[in-house]
């Protein structure tokens, strides 16, 4: 299974990490970790590539770990610059992978927690 968090502050989306694969099939057919991936690295390519926003990210192939953190003192006045956009791409991450955990319960779990 693979366990997907989305990191809050203040209501607003400052990171998320994935790890695991989902199971449902082998590598390479897997269908459910597929889109959890393409989902998950378009949303952190929106933000560091589109956005130009020097987000911390993290990526293990081996173990499916991928992390995007946008929390950094650094880079909050570009933050808070792009925040409409950081929103909509974020949220709208965050409401596809629901979509499917809804569909794939077994294979994705969802967790929203607030940051310390």
């Amino acid at each position: 299974m693979t366990k997907f968090t989305i990191v809050r502050k203040n209501y607003k989306i400052i990171g998320f990490y994935g790890e695991g694969h989902s199971g449902y099939a082998n590598s390479g057919e897997d269908i459910v970790c597929s889109a959890i991936s393409a989902i998950s690295q378009q949303s952190a390519i929106g933000i560091t590539e589109y956005l130009k926003i020097p987000a911390a990210i993290k990526i293990d192939e081996d173990t499916g770990y991928l992390k995007l953190d946008i929390s950094s003192i650094k880079i909050q006045k570009k933050v808070i610059q792009h925040r409409k956009e950081i929103d909509a791409i974020l949220e709208s991450m965050c409401i596809m992978l629901k979509e499917i955990e809804k569909q794939y319960p077994k294979f994705l779990k969802v967790v929203e927690k607030e940051a310390n």
